[in-house]
């Protein structure tokens, strides 16, 4: 079957990466926030516990072009949801659309569910339950100017509600843009947060690094209320995964932070995510030299301030001065993955510190658009 997983548009690359190199599937296609890729009922499992830079994962009933509203419900009425909506299952419809319509995503939603009920009677002489509220089955619709994709969620909540933070810091960033800052960054074995709120960063890296599945964490998958579910399979693939973490592997992450109240919840999230073993927890000032550890790293990887909370815009330019000084005399030549809003600030900090940006990328964080830049210290 044909599977989508889904991300934030912008780390499209490093999601199609993760699909080849820890699922060892091929990759079949990549569009704007989607990889899709082929796969067994195995598979689904194997993705929801395994994908770190997806936030769903969809079984696609219908990948295709459309022009018109009807076109959306004709499509969705051909298709045969009988494998994933069991007898005495509800459902739902979710949609999303962006670009210029004559219709609006209610529109979309209550035409697709139209058509599951009559699709659905038909076929089985069963009108399927509605449940707006708490379905069992949510059919997703997402329509991008003229491309029109119907699918299954099997995720259920998103990816990237991950299961071990239990501290929320104000700014805390996505820990799906977390896992493909830490893709791109290409740490082996020691990274470096400078600025690290609860450590989604630090906790990503160890996760990918020792192999930790997502169902560590969390139970609730979707897929578990479908008809063709196979809780053997999924018995199966949970204690291949668990065998597979490597407890072994040489890591390491420093998370330092000026706030005490941030470093004593990063040491609660560190402690749900089992990697207190792994990380040292420092509370400091990163614009300061004599702050940094004195160790060989292999990357450094931030969500600095952008200056909208913590600390005034008109400021973060020179912030962003001081921080990557600080960096560069620390670690100079070391590959930095930093993540802002304030991207022009962040831009002219680098360049007049001599810090090299060798790539940056746009990535939707928090429903705004901000910047992935790649440095060199």
């Amino acid at each position: 079957m044909l599977l989508a997983s889904i991300m934030p548009p912008g780390i499209e690359e490093v999601a199609a990466r993760e699909v080849s190199e820890v699922l060892g599937l091929p990759v079949f296609g990549v569009s704007v926030g989607k990889v899709f890729f082929r796969a067994s009922t195995r598979d689904i499992y194997r993705a929801n516990y395994l994908l770190r830079t997806s936030t769903r994962v969809l079984v696609v009933l219908a990948n295709t072009s459309f022009g018109t509203l009807r076109d959306i419900r004709d499509v969705a009425s051909s298709l045969d949801y009988r494998e994933f909506l069991a007898p005495g299952r509800s459902f739902a419809v979710r949609a999303e659309r962006v670009g210029e319509h004559d219709f609006t995503s209610v529109d979309v939603a209550r035409e697709v569910g139209t058509a599951v009920i009559e699709s659905y009677s038909s076929l089985t002489g069963v009108r399927p339950t509605v449940d707006l509220e708490n379905p069992d089955v949510v059919l997703r619709v997402i329509v991008r100017g003229s491309s029109l994709l119907v699918g299954v969620e099997t995720s259920g909540r998103s990816l990237h509600r991950r299961g071990y933070r239990v501290y929320n810091h104000p700014a805390a960033i996505n820990p799906v843009i977390a896992a493909a800052m830490v893709y791109s960054a290409g740490a082996t074995r020691t990274l470096l947060d400078p600025m690290c709120g609860g450590a989604t960063i630090p906790i990503e890296f160890v996760h990918i690094r020792r192999h930790y599945p997502i169902a560590l964490f969390r139970r609730d998958f979707a897929f578990r209320r479908f008809g063709i579910y196979e809780p053997d399979v999924d018995r199966d693939v949970l204690e291949e995964l668990v065998a597979g973490v490597d407890m072994d592997s040489p890591v390491e992450a420093y998370c330092i932070d000026i706030s005490w109240k941030a470093i004593e919840g990063a040491r609660a999230n560190l402690a749900s995510s089992y990697t207190s073993d792994a990380v040292r927890l420092i509370e400091g000032d990163s614009t300061k030299v004599s702050t940094h550890p004195r160790v060989n790293v292999d990357a450094v990887v931030s969500n600095p301030p952008y200056g909208y909370r913590s600390h005034n815009i008109r400021k973060i330019e020179g912030f962003y001065r001081e921080v990557l000084t600080s960096l560069r005399n620390s670690y100079p030549g070391v590959r930095a993955v930093m993540v802002t809003l304030s991207h022009r600030q962040f831009s002219k900090a680098a360049e007049e510190v001599g810090v090299k940006v060798v790539g940056s990328t746009p990535v939707k964080h928090g429903g705004l658009l901000a910047r992935i830049f790649q440095t060199i210290l």
